[in-house]
């Protein structure tokens, strides 16, 4: 295959969920895309609490960035908690 196939979109790979996939291997690659998702989700869920937690003894400090920041962590906490189950599922 040359770069020129590439760009014209005449790859002869397949993506995993395109390919024909056995029921366990189309769960493998369902749960695999589930927890990537909440990991993505955990990372800037993260990114954005540190930068408000760099903000908080500030002049931008007010009640507005701490509700948001504790928005973050809830919403950090339920992604996390959901990380767990599905690597949990995974394991069984």
């Amino acid at each position: 295959m040359s770069f020129q196939d590439v760009e014209a979109g005449l790859s002869n790979i397949e993506s995993p969920a395109r390919s024909a996939q056995s029921p366990e291997e189309a769960a493998f690659a369902n749960l695999q895309s589930s927890l990537s998702m909440q990991v993505f989700k955990i990372d800037n869920n993260v990114r954005g609490i540190l930068k408000l937690v760099d903000q908080l003894g500030t002049q931008r400090d007010s009640p507005a960035l701490r509700k948001s920041l504790y928005a973050y962590f809830d919403t950090t906490l339920l992604s996390l908690r959901l990380t767990h189950v599905l690597a949990t599922l995974g394991t069984t």
